[in-house]
This record gives structure tokens, sequence and C-alpha cells, in this order.
């Protein structure tokens, strides 16, 4: 009887330690029938074992201690455009920041999106041959980019301008450029373009 009580005290302490230590750091906490579940911007993490993905949904934050036995690993979003026939668009939105956009076939116009996504990042990288048209990165608003390119060695400046191209018939495979928002602007980050003129930084409206 003894053990019995130690076992039911031990369990309740275990419920009021999940329960104090979620509500301390902002969290809703509740006992499911098989363990603790904490519930995290509508989710919730209960066991993970290995081989199971412990994901977050429309927000990855997690406030308080995060214990990991063994290895915690992410992998990089990455989207392939190859766009074959005419030149299209394709328009980007906040959720898809962090991508790297791989580069090939027909030029494309690829639209940010809006600039007030602080924190914004993406990656464009020429990965294959392109014919017809320059690929485009083009801010949504017009005018906001800002930085400089790194062309064959040479400092390009941008200031205010509104794309950013990939000249068709120079590309080299592994040409690349980043930008991340700061919430007002486009900041041009790292880049590197093997053959000159072939990445430039234009405000045509």
């Amino acid at each position: 009887m003894n053990k019995l009580k130690t076992r039911l005290y031990a369990s309740m302490s275990l419920t009021v330690v999940v329960v104090l230590v979620a509500v301390a750091f902002g969290v809703n906490a509740y006992m499911g029938s098989d363990s603790p579940k904490v519930v995290v911007e509508g989710d919730y993490i209960e066991a993970v074992v290995d081989g199971d993905r412990l994901g977050a949904g429309n927000s990855p934050w997690h406030y308080g201690d995060l214990n990991v036995s063994g290895e915690l690993t992410a992998r990089e979003s990455s989207v392939n455009i190859a766009q074959t026939g005419a030149t299209t668009d394709v328009t980007l939105v906040g959720q898809d920041s962090g991508t790297t956009y791989y580069l090939s076939a027909t030029g494309t116009n690829i639209i940010l999106p809006a600039v007030t996504n602080t924190g914004a990042n993406f990656r464009f990288v020429i990965n294959g041959a392109s014919a017809n048209a320059n690929f485009i990165i083009d801010s949504a608003e017009g005018d906001n980019m800002e930085g400089t390119l790194i062309v064959a060695g040479a400092v390009v400046d941008c200031a205010a301008v509104d794309q950013i191209n990939f000249v068709v018939d120079g590309e080299n495979i592994g040409d690349y450029v980043e930008v991340r928002s700061d919430g007002t602007q486009w900041l041009i980050g790292d880049s590197g373009v093997l053959t000159p003129a072939k990445m430039t930084c234009t405000d045509p409206s």
C-alpha cells in the first residue's frame, strides 16, 4: 500500500511540475491518457521516439528549456524553378522565407513577398542553362532593394532599385544572390557571379 501511495504521489508531482513549468513559460499544459502534453501555438509535443519527427505548425517558436536526447537536425527548404515556354511570374509569400530557389530553363520573373515580412530571406542559385529571358528577382513595391552585388570580382552598387537580374546567355551554374527584409527594404546579402555584366540591378519603373 505504501508503495502504491509513493507511485501516486510521484505521478502527481510530475503532473504538477509539468503544469507549473508550462504556466511559467506562458503555454497551456494538460495531462493526456498516456503522457504529459504541452500545447505550443495550438500544437502539442508528446513523446518523440527514434524515427519520429518533431514539427511545428504555423509558428516554430518554443519558449523555455528544450531537452533533446540524441541529434537535432534541420533541413533547408529548396524549390526548383524550371519554366518551359513563355516567361512566367512566380509570386512568393512570407511563408516561403528561408527557401533556396534553383533556377534553370526559361527566364522567370520572381516577385518577392511584401517587404513588411520582416526577416524574410531567400537565396537564388543558377543550377542549369537558361534561355529566352532573364531571371528577375523583383520587389513587389519597387525602389526598396539596397546593397551590392559581387560580379566577376567587381562590386556593383544597387541603390533603391526594383530588380536583380540574372542575365540570359551569360549565366554560370552556381551563380547566386541572397536577399533579406528588414521590414522596410530588401537588403542584398551574399552574392557571386562568374561573368562580367551577367548580374545587374535595375530600376525600370
